[in-house]
């Protein structure tokens, strides 16, 4: 026994713990062209293996996670960057970096997380086809159905304002076109989405699994109820503007988690985030106006 010193092996002389037949193989003698051949091709395997293998791991789903700074994003984690099949031409891509540049960090936005997933997102791909050229721009986009798509700064800071850690199970009430959802998917561990307009839905889940997430749970019906079975959250997220924080969004936050929601009136709201205490109260803290559309349902705008 002993430790293998370091430069042993293929890369050097053989350790002194190997036996003496293996250290004959290496030195001199009439073993010694077969070391010869064995140090010199050693090395080539070493580098060529990783060259011809990892396309088809890579290929077969078969490497998750195994790259510094790597992430889940577009359900891809070599190194975070999207598959071919979503990256649309170079343009997009300097679209994204304009937009993440001259929209987001100038603004104040400062979570890395949130300027690296929106800054491979192809928002393009969530509007209508007639709109793709405007999906970078500071404005407010018709998803259809009387909804709107956010401005990309609105959905930096509300994906902001939520302190995601990565770890999260995170509870979003409108999915919409499914933006908002993918941000979200893409740094925190879990998204279960609700979405009350049955062909907003539909078009949110396919393209969420056309980008590769398997992280996010769709359910259609009325998103101020919560989620349909009993389960707690460590964040939530409200995508539409309420009167008032619907009591049962509160009941499915964990303790230390954060609600963060539109509150007021019909045509414009205060962005309000609210932190469940100990004792179950919620903390409120308003950030900033902002105007969205109604949140519908039971405990929204309409309520029987």
């Amino acid at each position: 026994g002993g430790l293998v010193e370091p430069g042993a092996g293929c890369w050097g002389r053989a350790p002194a713990a190997v036996s003496p037949r293996i250290r004959g193989v290496t030195g001199g003698g009439p073993g010694s062209w077969v070391g010869s051949v064995f140090l010199g091709f050693c090395p080539g395997v070493v580098f060529l293996f990783p060259a011809f293998v990892f396309p088809f791991l890579v290929l077969f789903g078969r490497v998750r996670a195994v790259l510094p700074g790597s992430r889940r994003v577009l359900g891809l984690t070599v190194s975070g960057v999207p598959p071919s099949s979503v990256r649309s031409g170079a343009g997009w891509g300097r679209a994204r970096e304009r937009m993440v540049r001259e929209q987001l960090a100038a603004r104040g936005i400062r979570d890395e997380r949130v300027l690296g997933a929106m800054g491979l997102l192809p928002r393009h791909l969530f509007v209508d086809e007639a709109l793709a050229g405007r999906a970078y721009s500071d404005a407010t986009l018709p998803i259809g159905a009387g909804q709107t798509l956010s401005q990309p700064y609105t959905v930096a800071r509300m994906t902001e304002a939520l302190r995601l850690t990565g770890e999260e199970d995170i509870l979003e009430i409108g999915t919409g076109s499914g933006y908002q959802t993918a941000v979200l998917a893409s740094i925190g561990r879990r998204v279960f989405s609700i979405e009350r307009i049955a062909e907003l839905a539909g078009s949110a889940r396919r393209r969420l699994l056309h980008l590769g997430f398997s992280n996010v749970f769709f359910r259609e019906g009325d998103g101020s109820l919560g989620w349909h079975v009993p389960r707690l959250f460590h964040r939530i997220l409200v995508t539409a503007g309420a009167p008032v924080v619907p009591e049962r969004l509160g009941g499915q936050l964990l303790e230390g988690g954060v609600l963060l929601l539109p509150e007021g009136e019909h045509e414009a709201q205060n962005l309000v985030r609210l932190v469940k205490v100990g004792s179950g109260e919620l903390r409120r803290e308003v950030l900033e106006s902002c105007r969205f559309v109604p949140l519908v349902g039971a405990q929204g705008w309409g309520a029987s």
